[in-house]
């Protein structure tokens, strides 16, 4: 039975702490212990039994530059991308480019509500958000993102003035370089 496996191949799926332990070849109360350190988010089934999504652990081993096993990454599929862009030609394109790339899911928001829908029924990897769509409020769409388990978040926007310390990982600028995209998104997940 191969880690992959046991985890099951979905991409909701949930490893138990036992799991996790083996898969990342230290013991139980090391996993217990970065639950409740808060390095690794886990839930609680009704019956009190912590559970960590396929996710957070490849977001964890992102984090703390912790390998992980090839097959259980190569279980986790294309990278999903949520585009939430007001310009519906712009967010076609995103999904025309990355989609002939073979190894992205690439879904598009027109608007604040359609992107918060998508970021809980989609569950991006990489979310790129223009921040200028009208009535949207970054930080809470921030906030919501990192909730829903995204690993990366991107601004992208034709102002210069945007950065990290509005909470977005790093900058697509507009009009975008599609030559440079893919790479940057690649190395954005390691």
């Amino acid at each position: 039975m191969t880690l992959a496996r046991s985890a099951g191949s979905s991409r909701r799926a949930y490893l138990t702490t036992h799991q996790a332990a083996r898969l990342l070849g230290v013991s139980l109360p090391t996993v217990v212990n970065w639950i409740e350190a808060g390095k690794i988010t886990a839930h609680r089934t009704p019956g009190g039994h912590r559970r960590i999504g396929r996710e957070e652990i490849i977001r964890f081993s992102r984090a703390f530059s912790y390998p992980l096993p090839d097959e259980f990454l190569a279980a986790s599929g294309p990278v999903r991308v949520l585009v939430a862009d007001g310009d519906p030609d712009l967010g076609e394109m995103f999904q025309d480019f990355l989609t002939m790339r073979g190894s992205y899911e690439v879904r598009v928001a027109g608007g604040a509500f359609e992107a918060g829908y998508l970021l809980g029924a989609f569950q991006p990897q990489i979310f790129v958000l223009d921040p200028s769509i009208p009535g949207i409020a970054v930080a809470a769409v921030l906030a919501c993102a990192r909730e829903a388990g995204v690993s990366r978040t991107f601004a992208c926007t034709a102002l210069r003035l945007v950065s990290a310390s509005q909470g977005f990982d790093g900058v697509i600028e507009k009009p975008i370089r599609w030559d440079g995209l893919h790479e940057t998104l690649r190395r954005a997940l390691g």
